[in-house]
């Protein structure tokens, strides 16, 4: 038997594990496995995300038929079928680039050799291999802009390419014990465009100024919210840059530019090997929790949206009812906790795990390093956003916080700016 596993990357359009595994295989076993890791109560379990992701399958279920396994883990899973007689002759995945991901990759390597059959990974997430681009000293890029520019010459030199798959025979497990059903499992696409369509159309409507636009909150045309649908592999990486190209006319657009940031996260991780609760900055992890204050009081405010800064709290409360959160939004909610509540970044990622739709732990890792300045081209100590100025400048007609705010009476403020600042520059000048 040849099989195709998903991990997130629910589509058959312009998947090129699939696509290779189609080219060489006319039948094929669709799987996803459910295993213990995903879906066990954990510090970093988004109940909105594990929604989404089962709405995407369920979709994808109705195109075309796909095995769901319940495991202990991957291996496990396949080491099942194998001692059920199945005789397995490749599995074809595509890479992930997550330290859970890379272990499990390990794995199926290891049973590979052990059970004597093909195990393939493939690039596919991302829009050029981690690999590929390289410093002048043959090592990986640590800062953004250059990395940027770096993509934008290889692809004034190569076309972004889709892979078109071939048609296959789908093939069905059938009686047996670890199948899992799915039907009745608690799903919702939270009114995102999670359908190829629906991600076009997200992509052509926003600001035809982008580049000028896309930090304001208040506007429905800053941002396509297509997240979620990158985070499940519903729409490949490459066809949202070629519709990024097709609506703004070049490479060098601005939102292209936004994508970016996450092959650039994807890289540097893949690269790095991050471990998921160390920062990049090895003085900063020990002496972060000497210096920070972590204030458990101040940490509950800033999650329930009671800082007494409208900016912040809009913010929160739009991340608690929702689960999504606009980027600028974001910074400048991290940045408070981080620098004005000097609580350690790492309750604030976890925090924002619990709660986003579009979780991704690489991305909402390095974007609270980038916050804290304790990770790879990370915000400077010293640039600490000013709530009050960045409402002013980002909902000018308060249009945003009077969506999540509904109008609240003023409440006291749980610090002082100008003190906060004061002391979070004492403390990361000791860095």
């Amino acid at each position: 038997m040849n099989i195709f596993i998903f991990h997130r990357d629910f589509r058959i359009e312009d998947n090129l594990g699939l696509a290779q595994l189609a080219n060489e295989e006319d039948k094929i076993y669709l799987l996803f496995i459910f295993t213990k890791e995903q879906i066990k109560a954990n510090n970093y379990f988004s109940p909105r995300s594990f929604q989404a992701m089962v709405h995407c399958l369920k979709q994808l279920r109705k195109k075309v038929h796909v095995n769901f396994l319940k495991s202990e883990n991957e291996q496990t899973g396949i080491k099942f079928l194998l001692d059920q007689g199945y005789k397995i002759n490749k599995i074809y995945t595509n890479r992930d680039y997550t330290p859970f991901a890379l272990n499990r990759s390990k794995a199926m390597r290891q049973l590979s050799k052990d059970y004597n059959f093909i195990y393939r990974e493939f690039d596919d997430y991302v829009l050029i291999e981690p690999l590929t681009i390289k410093t002048t000293q043959n090592g990986y890029y640590t800062v953004f802009t250059p990395f940027w520019n770096k993509l934008k010459g290889h692809f004034n030199d190569n076309k972004i390419v889709t892979y078109k798959v071939k048609s296959f025979l789908p093939q069905q497990l059938k009686n047996l014990e670890i199948l899992q059903d799915i039907t009745n499992v608690k799903s919702s696409d939270f009114n995102l465009p999670l359908v190829a369509e629906k991600i076009k159309t997200a992509i052509f409507q926003l600001d035809q100024n982008y580049h000028q636009t896309r930090d304001f909150v208040d506007l429905e045309t800053s941002t396509a919210k297509i997240s979620t649908a990158l985070k499940f592999g519903v729409i490949s990486i490459r066809q949202c840059y070629l519709w990024s190209i097709e609506k703004f006319c070049v490479f060098d657009n601005a939102f292209a530019r936004q994508l970016a940031w996450r092959d650039f996260y994807y890289q540097v991780t893949y690269n790095a090997q991050l471990h998921q609760q160390w920062s990049f900055s090895e003085n900063w992890n020990k002496k972060i929790t000497i210096d920070c204050i972590n204030n458990p009081e101040w940490l509950q405010k800033w999650q329930n949206g009671e800082t007494g800064y409208d900016f912040i709290d809009a913010g929160m409360k739009e991340l608690k009812e929702t689960g999504l959160l606009h980027n600028r939004a974001r910074m400048v909610c991290a940045s408070f906790l981080v620098k004005n509540l000097q609580i350690d970044w790492r309750k604030g990622e976890q925090y924002f795990a619990q709660q986003l739709i579009d979780y991704d732990p690489i991305i909402n890792q390095c974007s609270w390093q980038w916050a804290a300045g304790t990770g790879f081209d990370a915000q400077p100590f010293f640039r600490i956003f000013n709530p009050e100025l960045q409402q002013k400048k980002y909902d000018p007609t308060a249009k945003y916080c009077n969506k999540f705010l509904k109008n609240r009476p003023t409440i006291n403020k749980i610090v002082d700016y100008k003190m906060s600042v004061k002391k979070a520059l004492e403390i990361y000048k000791g860095k």
